[in-house]
């Protein structure tokens, strides 16, 4: 399973600060270093396509 707390604006983050850990899904390695992923908020049930810096996608939930 691979997870981001990268800041998606269509669920609310503000950029430039993290955002809550949250399920990713790779669709495509689009162009280096960007991937195209499915983003799954638990809070909405929402899920969004975005293309994000692989930087920022990890394979294991991190615990705090």
């Amino acid at each position: 399973m691979w997870f981001t707390d990268y800041p998606i604006t269509s669920f609310g983050d503000t950029p430039g600060q993290k955002a809550p850990k949250r399920r990713v899904r790779i669709i495509s390695l689009e162009r280096d270093p960007y991937v195209l992923v499915d983003i799954f908020d638990v809070d909405t049930k929402k899920t969004i396509r975005e293309s994000i810096k692989s930087f920022y996608i990890y394979m294991e939930e991190n615990e705090e």
